[in-house]
């Protein structure tokens, strides 16, 4: 389908400690229009992703305390996929683990993110570029059937000439051997 490498398509992830009161971390989210953070260890290794999904819920259904450390509530087991890793794929990894966000992961370290909202803003530019490539091919398919009428009428007119070369005296004179093919 689609054999585009997410670091494309990928945006500056968002970083947090893991042990940032969550109120802190969600008023990072709103300052940078995001809504999920990478939360680091002392060492900067990524240990769970939080998103303002997890935070609501936590604060608003569980009535929980805006002060608690973030890691408390994110998500552990980060899923994330190499730079060169195919946008299909990486879809299909989203689907399989119902997951909005992707961490894109070189060398052990976060170097973006793609989301599925992310995503959806680029398929329309993805569609366009589909569309000129379809054109294109579209175009160079309809010239090549052009070039081969044109090859086949012109096989056909020679035939007919080569025909109307012969004479039937010729014929008459076995000078020229006529095969009848019934």
């Amino acid at each position: 389908m689609i054999d585009v490498p997410v670091v494309i398509l990928m945006s500056k992830p968002l970083f947090a400690r893991y042990n940032t009161p969550i109120k802190k971390v969600m008023e990072l989210m709103v300052k940078k229009n995001k809504n999920y953070c990478i939360l680091l260890d002392e060492n900067n290794n990524p240990v769970g992703i939080v998103t303002s999904t997890d935070i609501i819920k936590y604060l608003v259904i569980n009535k929980g305390n805006y002060k608690t450390p973030t890691y408390e509530i994110a998500t552990k087991k980060l899923i994330s996929v190499s730079p060169n890793t195919k946008l299909e794929e990486a879809l299909e990894i989203m689907r399989k683990h119902k997951i909005s966000k992707l961490p894109i992961v070189n060398n052990g370290k976060v170097v973006g993110v793609i989301s599925a909202d992310e995503l959806l803003d680029v398929l329309p530019y993805i569609i366009d570029a589909l569309k000129s490539l379809a054109d294109y091919l579209t175009e160079v398919i309809n010239q090549e059937i052009s070039k081969k009428e044109e090859n086949n009428k012109n096989d056909k007119h020679d035939d007919k000439n080569s025909k109307d070369n012969i004479k039937e005296e010729d014929i008459k004179n076995n000078k020229i051997m006529c095969i009848n093919k019934e």
